[in-house]
């Protein structure tokens, strides 16, 4: 195997490890902080997107509208976010982060300020244009999953290989 075919085979092995560790630090500060796993992704993408409409949060968290109204029910009790009025639709409101929401997320990010200090400087860019890559292929690649299957899983068409025929 040469060295190319080592560090493409290793790839998945590290990102499945870093997504592992991720999910393990989310758990870790989802229950420092009282607040379940969606709750806290919830406000993970409040901070990374912005102020959301409930659809569209639900949507990004893959549940039903009326669970979001409960999680954001418990999200607001919480002091971590609060609906405002949508600026273009009296009908709709807007979830947005609190200041504690802002806070909680900058308490979690202290962390991941220092996540890679073990990386030499000079190797930073191209390590933050890969882990951009791999994140905007991570979302192509979940939209195209199928949200239901009974059946045996078949191979699917994945830009730079077919994962099942491994």
């Amino acid at each position: 195997m040469s060295t190319g075919e080592a560090v493409h085979s290793s790839a998945p092995v590290a990102l499945r490890e870093l997504i592992l560790a991720a999910e393990s630090f989310r758990q870790a500060v989802a229950g420092q902080l009282g607040v379940s796993i969606n709750e806290s992704i919830a406000v993970s993408y409040l901070h990374s997107r912005g102020p959301l409409g409930q659809t569209d949060l639900a949507d990004l968290l893959g549940i039903t509208t009326s669970s979001t109204t409960s999680l954001i029910d418990r999200l607001s009790a919480n002091g971590l976010v609060e609906r405002q009025p949508h600026p273009e639709d009296r009908r709709r409101s807007t979830v947005v982060l609190t200041d504690r929401g802002r806070d909680v997320v900058a308490w979690g990010g202290q962390w991941f300020d220092h996540a890679a200090d073990d990386v030499p400087p000079a190797d930073r860019p191209v390590v933050i244009a890969g882990l951009l890559s791999i994140s905007e292929r991570l979302r192509t690649y979940a939209g195209e999953v199928p949200t239901h299957h009974d059946g045996p899983l078949e191979p699917v068409a994945v830009a730079g290989g077919n994962p099942l025929a491994r």
